[in-house]
């Protein structure tokens, strides 16, 4: 019996690391699949829609992928044209480094005996090396900017594809199960298809939500570049916990740079941190609620193997997938313990949608 257990548990983990090693080396196949398919089931719903007011199989998907594509340009356009402001600022924001640098080694020369001479023949020395660095960068910003555009053209082929057959596929599911099981399947296929349409549409809403409290605050504080700002901090805070983070750090150090007032920096640093409080503690369980059912440490594994595999794509993507095995997990009864290990114990908080607030003002008039 103990013999028997153990197969099972080194088959599990052989599988698990089987599928690991898959992710990892054939990720510029699976990434694009990957996005492709929770962009169809986030667009789902639209194109049901349009095919039940009439519009034909074959152009509804088409409507529905033509809308991200537009989507998607105009904000990439817009922050292309505001970014070329932005560049044409950089010689002014180099004039402050120089100054808060120039003040740093007159405090260090007074502080230490290290002269502000020895201090620039030290910096003199690793400024080359940071240099070529900063180029190395670039060159790969540029590479990576032409493999996202080429991805995005695959992505949005497949998400076409995967909305003109998703009847097909659903079918092709069941058929893989006994009649018996259908019911079954089917539930689990709901579930599946509302986890990641729930956890997808509620990333979008933080990301409006951040973004409207981020840019009245910049706006507030005479920051310069609100829309480029505004349009780097609502993407990257989609990474949960790490993105708000690294998103504010950016504006923060900018105002530093800009402002010589230590009562409005002080007071900007603890706007962005209001923000991000609202953002973790208001925010996202509101939105998003505990539809994930995955506990802190699950996201935060996610983020981290995410990061590792398939980098930033992977930090945003494996939380929707471990909430997807986890449900098949609890409908495996041999499974079960590994659900349990990813879930989270605690009472689920309901996301709050637009009928569930209708019906709350409904039972405050009774």
């Amino acid at each position: 019996m103990q013999v028997s257990s153990l197969r099972k548990i080194n088959s599990i983990f052989l599988l698990g690391f089987a599928s690991i090693a898959s992710l990892y080396y054939a990720a510029t196949f699976f990434i694009p699949l990957t996005v492709a398919i929770f962009l169809a089931m986030l667009l789902a719903p639209m194109t049901n829609k349009l095919e039940l007011k009439g519009i034909g199989k074959v152009w509804a998907p088409a409507i529905s992928t033509l809308v991200v594509f537009i989507l998607v340009s105009a904000l990439t356009y817009l922050f292309v044209v505001q970014m070329q402001g932005f560049i044409k600022d950089l010689p002014g924001l180099q004039g402050s480094v120089d100054a808060i640098s120039e003040k740093a080694r007159t405090f260090l020369s007074k502080q230490t005996s290290i002269s502000q001479q020895q201090q620039q023949q030290y910096l003199d020395k690793y400024y080359a090396r940071i240099t070529i660095n900063i180029e190395n960068k670039l060159t790969a910003f540029v590479g990576m900017l032409l493999n996202t555009t080429i991805y995005f053209v695959i992505v949005l082929v497949y998400t076409y594809l995967l909305l003109l057959k998703r009847h097909k596929y659903k079918e092709f599911v069941l058929m893989l199960f006994p009649s018996k099981d259908k019911e079954k399947v089917e539930d689990i296929t709901e579930k599946t298809t509302n986890v990641a349409f729930q956890y997808l549409w509620g990333r979008l809403k933080v990301m409006l939500i951040i973004g409207t409290m981020h840019y009245l605050a910049f706006r507030a504080f005479d920051l310069k570049h609100v829309i480029v700002l505004t349009i780097f901090v609502s993407i990257v805070a989609v990474i949960p916990y790490i993105g708000s983070i690294v998103s504010s750090s950016i504006p923060f150090l900018l105002y530093i740079l800009n402002e010589h007032n230590l009562l409005l920096i002080l007071s900007f640093g603890a706007v962005l941190i209001l923000i991000q409080l609202i953002e973790s503690y208001l925010v996202e369980p509101i939105i998003i609620g505990s539809e994930m059912h995955l506990s802190a440490l699950t996201i935060l594994l996610c983020i981290m193997a995410g990061d590792l595999i398939w980098g930033i794509a992977g930090m945003l993507l494996f939380i929707p997938m471990v909430a997807i095995v986890k449900i098949l997990f609890d409908h495996v009864e041999n499974l079960n313990p590994f659900a349990f290990l990813l879930g989270d114990t605690r009472s689920p908080v309901k996301a709050i949608t637009f009928n569930s607030i209708v019906a709350f003002f409904k039972k405050r008039k009774k």
